[in-house]
Parts: structure tokens; sequence; C-alpha cells
């Protein structure tokens, strides 16, 4: 996945699970798995509500990071 992020202003109203929700949604469609890398703890969270789990944990310049995968699932595509 290409980095994707929601404005500090309109955090917290739903808008970044929907579109990761659509974004797993079109990748399940073709049995694709998906792959991401986060460096802050509360994405990780985030990312595993929607079937991630970290693959390593490594810091790159003092900065902790986390590598996660996600395989696909069978969905329909809405």
């Amino acid at each position: 996945m290409g980095p994707f992020a929601v404005d500090p202003e309109l955090q917290r109203k739903g808008l970044g699970a929907r579109l990761l929700e659509y974004i797993c949604n079109y990748v399940d469609h073709f049995g694709e798995a998906e792959y991401l890398e986060t460096n802050k703890t509360t994405n990780v969270r985030f990312y595993e509500r929607y079937g991630f789990s970290t693959m390593r944990e490594e810091s790159l310049f003092d900065v902790p990071n986390w590598f996660m995968w996600r395989d696909p699932r069978q969905t329909i595509l809405k």
C-alpha cells in the first residue's frame, strides 16, 4: 500500500477506517496479500483490527518501525 494519512483536524471521525476497509476489500477481491510499514505504536493496533500482523519490529535511525502483513480474505467487493 502506498502512504496515506488523514489530516489531524479530521482524525477520529472514521475516515481512515473507511479508507482502510475499502483498500482491504479491494485487495481481497484480487486475492492478494498486503504489506505495510508504520512507525507509530497507535497505528499497529489500528492495523491489527483489519487483520494485519507484525512480521518484524526494527529500529531504523533510532525510530521504532513495525513491518506488517495481511493475508487475503474472501470477501465481496463493495
